[in-house]
């Protein structure tokens, strides 16, 4: 997906945790997209080193800021494709939906995006495994959900001791991973519907999220989430006039759900006094916004 398509996607609804800025104030013929940093790592590499701290309201937490992130996805009619423990990074030990490198807007007709064979195999929808023409729809990231909420159960990768030959032929059959000792009834009943094999039989991301209100994860954490970050803009300013930053609602985006890494650049055009998109690593950046007066006084 192109940064026209990006840009497209994140500005939809005004609820978003990332910075728009419409003009890059050092090349003005160029757009950028600059976001939230994240300062842990990826689900996977979280699981591995914390699992032993983690309760089981913590995985559960885990699990429903990605079913929250999910379902604002899906109510936007957006098709992330990817979903898998890479693909979600860890924020002050929140997580949050990244990676929307194949992601597509259900039935566009203009998306360019291929059609094929992709995704990692232990996340991926069944039905697409030998059948590149089986249409991905919201149901088969249902079910990679269902795959990451056994992972976080886990602490490891779904299929990491299996054969990887004879894998898709077992998870095509459905075949799957056995369930952790202890693990809460309520939980392993949901994560075993949303990886159900027939598309047809797993839940909503509506029906997800209600499950876990009834876990205790609902409408209170998420409307905590929003008033935290409504805390975060209160008072933003730019102390620079000369530069194209504003607080306007289509420059200055804020939400609970997703949580963006990436800076793109149109072209992969040099920004920040000939520093490359590829340069702009955790120190960069606030140097970047400090040199600029970016302030929230």
């Amino acid at each position: 997906m192109g940064f026209t398509e990006n840009s497209q996607i994140f500005m939809q609804p005004e609820n978003h945790q990332f910075y728009y800025v419409l003009l890059n104030p050092i090349k003005k013929s160029d757009y950028l997209l600059i976001m939230q940093y994240a300062d842990g790592s990826d689900l996977q590499s979280y699981l591995k080193d914390n699992f032993k701290n983690l309760t089981w309201d913590g995985k559960k937490k885990l699990a429903f800021q990605i079913a929250d992130g999910l379902n604002y996805l899906h109510n936007e009619n957006i098709l992330h494709r990817d979903l898998h423990s890479k693909n979600i990074v860890i924020h002050e030990h929140n997580a949050k939906i990244t990676d929307f490198g194949i992601s597509k807007i259900q039935n566009d007709p203009k998306s360019t995006v291929y059609m094929g064979n992709f995704g990692v195999i232990s996340y991926m929808e069944p039905k697409r495994i030998f059948d590149q023409n089986f249409p991905y729809t919201k149901s088969s990231d249902i079910y990679s959900f269902g795959v990451l909420m056994w992972e976080i159960s886990s602490g490891y990768p779904p299929f990491k001791d299996w054969d990887k030959a004879s894998l898709p032929y077992k998870i095509n059959n459905g075949v799957r991973e056995d369930t952790i000792p202890d693990t809460p009834i309520e939980y392993e009943k949901l994560y075993k519907n949303c990886w159900d094999q027939e598309p047809e039989r797993r839940p909503t991301i509506n029906d997800v999220l209600d499950e876990f209100e009834k876990m205790g994860f609902g409408i209170n954490a998420r409307n905590k989430s929003i008033k935290d970050n409504e805390n975060l803009t209160t008072g933003l300013q730019i102390k620079n006039e000369s530069l194209e930053f504003t607080q306007s609602s289509d420059q200055c985006i804020l939400t609970h759900c997703l949580f963006i890494i990436l800076i793109f650049s149109l072209y992969n055009i040099y920004i920040n006094e000939n520093i490359t998109c590829k340069s702009l690593e955790k120190l960069v950046m606030p140097d970047w916004f400090k040199q600029y007066l970016l302030s929230r006084e």
